[in-house]
């Protein structure tokens, strides 16, 4: 006959431990003895408080380690194996052993370790174990979104780098050229848009892309330049130009990067629609005129050098 008495009374004896340890009254005096605990480390950092009831302090700090002990203890016999199934009960287990860590000798810097003990109220309190929970459920989808800009900003930057090449070595055809700058503006408003710089990136469609190519390409298209009028020496003269000054600007880059200073924080509101706005009219508006001039006189020049072309 086979005996089953002894090992049901054990059973028996954890599943009541474990309904006992999991009753919401228990579980509340543990929230209530954490934030006791909480309080009593805080005093601890004060030498006022220590000189005075320093000893009942650290009498009620190593009753409270006591229960936590005891309650873990509990939950390990209870559950057992399934103990570790659960993440949050192999937090409190961490955190308790960390609080058993002596603070003496050389392991006297584990001593604001103790502080950890507060974060029991995460594992204890469902809405915060809900915050948690959910934060670290987010996390594949924050990853994927940072992939992805990572990924814009990529195609945003070959695509910078190709059309200006294609801007530089294109002198065969100036419409292309031109409509190649064109893309390097638009990318390079991504790559500002995706760096959080969104008066930039207007700015380089709407003043660059938007104005001044487009300016390009009226001038162009009314000059009728159909044909490259450069000799092949003069043609093979700019690409070299080009080759040195694009190797001596990385060159200088390099070089500037060794030096960097730690940049200082910008202002609020530094480097907005008002502030750029106050500073073009008031300390620029000159330099605003002068260069809306400019433009207004290549477009007189343009309109003067087609019509002698026509007749």
């Amino acid at each position: 006959m086979i005996q089953t008495g002894p090992v049901s009374q054990h059973s028996t004896s954890r599943l009541r431990l474990a309904s006992w340890v999991e009753a919401p009254q228990v579980q509340y005096s543990i929230i209530v003895l954490i934030v006791i605990n909480a309080i009593t480390l805080g005093l601890e950092t004060s030498a006022t408080v220590m000189a005075q009831a320093g000893p009942w302090l650290l009498a009620l700090d190593n009753i409270v380690i006591g229960v936590f002990v005891v309650e873990i203890s509990v939950k390990l016999y209870a559950h057992s194996r399934r103990f570790f199934h659960d993440p949050w009960n192999v937090f409190d287990l961490i955190i308790i052993a960390i609080a058993l860590i002596p603070d003496s000798g050389p392991l006297a810097v584990l001593r604001a370790l103790r502080i950890l003990r507060v974060l029991r109220l995460i594992s204890m309190v469902p809405r915060l174990r809900f915050v948690v929970e959910s934060l670290l459920h987010a996390i594949p989808g924050i990853s994927a979104i940072a992939a992805l800009l990572v990924l814009l900003y990529y195609v945003f930057a070959v695509m910078a780098l190709v059309s200006a090449l294609g801007m530089l070595l294109n002198v065969h055809n100036t419409v292309a050229s031109a409509m190649s700058l064109v893309v390097t503006m638009v990318s390079l408003a991504g790559i500002f848009l995706l760096l959080g710089a969104h008066l930039v990136a207007v700015i380089q469609i709407m003043v660059y892309a938007g104005a001044i190519v487009v300016l390009f390409l009226f001038v162009v298209m009314l000059l009728n330049l159909q044909t490259d009028e450069f000799s092949p020496g003069r043609q093979r003269a700019i690409k070299v130009g080009g080759i040195l000054l694009t190797i001596l600007a990385l060159s200088t880059l390099l070089r500037s990067f060794t030096g960097l200073s730690p940049v200082p924080e910008a202002p609020e509101g530094f480097g907005g629609y008002r502030v750029v706005g106050i500073a073009l009219y008031t300390d620029y508006v000159l330099l605003v005129e002068i260069a809306s001039l400019l433009l207004l006189a290549a477009i007189v020049g343009a309109l003067i050098l087609a019509k002698r072309k026509i007749d």
